[in-house]
């Protein structure tokens, strides 16, 4: 994601202490936060797995990157189902605020200062707080996609510790 296009369609998520501005065309559905099973040997960021309509999806929990902490999940919290082009997962979030349109002149590239971390946006007038926006094919490092594969694949194979 290295341009912006003129506007930026988005759906803002509070996830963990951040704002985050997750692409529309990325969104397949919001749900109801049910308690995701756990995934034994998983990567910290992963929340645990939750049978979507028979299928099994991973969930990703963003406040937990950089060993960071999660509030209870509430009635109020949501898992936004999230498709890249090489995988499916699910984002665990406090609450979604909705869909924005932010003008490529409200977003700050940030990839001058920390190659691949993205963009911020103070998305609208008057608001206090700004919009992390970051390819969702990148919340995974290479190394946590391979260890939630192998920690997928032990607990479907009921080798899980």
């Amino acid at each position: 994601m290295s341009t912006l296009e003129e506007r930026r369609t988005i759906v803002v998520a509070r996830c963990g202490d951040m704002r985050v501005g997750i692409p529309v065309d990325t969104v397949r559905k919001v749900i109801a936060a049910p308690l995701p099973s756990p995934l034994p040997e998983a990567p910290a960021i992963v929340a645990g797995l939750l049978n979507l309509h028979g299928e099994p999806l991973v969930v990703v929990d963003l406040a937990r990157r950089g060993g960071g902490a999660r509030d209870a999940i509430t009635l109020a919290s949501r898992i936004v189902v999230v498709e890249t082009p090489s995988q499916q997962f699910g984002l665990l979030c406090e609450t979604v605020e909705g869909v924005r349109v932010i003008g490529a002149q409200d977003w700050l590239a940030l990839d001058e200062i920390v190659p691949g971390i993205g963009y911020l946006a103070a998305s609208a007038a008057g608001e206090e707080q700004l919009i992390v926006l970051r390819d969702p094919g990148t919340w995974l490092s290479a190394s946590d996609v391979e260890d939630l594969r192998v920690a997928v694949d032990r607990h479907q194979s009921g080798l899980a510790s």
